[in-house]
């Protein structure tokens, strides 16, 4: 009889997960990960074999939505432009610039263990981290999603947006224009007061099609290290 009880997502090996490898994981306490579509179906209920019962992550009235079910203005649109998905270079095939494909095929709940029936379940969960938009060319991401040299190199890990549903079941079609790439950290802190960090998209994306932006807050205090 299996007992359910409060899912752990997992972050995992940063290198096995950035590959769409299914190494050992380890419980995520920091990162926000994932497209739109991971962001919301992150908390919900787990399955074990043997476990104690606990009280769910979602109180209340479950009230998520895809991106598409949302009114027509300008929450939905900021949503679906410039929300931004770490993805493993091994679970991206952009083989057709005009149609590229997201590979990766383990599901929410098979890599949650997620009861039957739990929302959101058969959706794939390709993404290693997500990001923000700020202004014309820098997002707002996780230090820890870019901790190494290479998380930046302009090369190795995309960046993909647009990685929603535009209907049930459906995948809005995505092309190179929504393939960018970390080519400089501005700013970053990962310790055990912060987890953040700002970094630079490569130059295509001054040529690509113009999105929206969550505004950058400034602050008085001193400026963040770069690296």
């Amino acid at each position: 009889m299996q007992e359910c009880s409060l899912a752990e997502v997992p972050y995992g090996s940063a290198r096995s997960a950035r590959t769409g490898g299914t190494g050992a994981s380890e419980p995520i306490r920091r990162a926000v990960r994932g497209s739109a579509t991971s962001l919301a179906a992150m908390m919900l209920l787990g399955c074990a074999d043997a476990g104690v019962v606990a009280a769910p992550v979602v109180y209340g009235v479950d009230d998520r939505r895809e991106v598409y079910q949302e009114p027509a203005g300008v929450h939905r649109t900021i949503a679906e432009i410039s929300v931004a998905m770490q993805i493993g270079e091994g679970s991206l095939d952009t083989s057709d610039p005009d149609d590229v494909r997201v590979t990766y095929e383990r599901t929410l709940g098979e890599a949650q263990e997620l009861c039957a029936g739990e929302r959101f379940a058969e959706q794939i969960e390709p993404g290693t981290c997500s990001a923000t938009l700020i202004d014309d060319r820098h997002l707002l991401t996780a230090g820890h999603c870019v901790e190494t040299a290479e998380d930046c190199d302009g090369a190795s890990y995309p960046w993909l947006f647009g990685f929603a549903y535009e209907s049930e079941g459906r995948l809005a079609p995505l092309s190179q224009d929504d393939v960018y790439y970390c080519t400089r950290t501005v700013a970053y802190r990962n310790d055990d007061v912060a987890d953040y960090a700002v970094i630079e998209l490569d130059d295509r994306w001054s040529g690509t099609r113009r999105r929206a932006c969550a505004p950058a807050r400034r602050s008085r205090r001193s400026a963040p290290r770069s690296r």
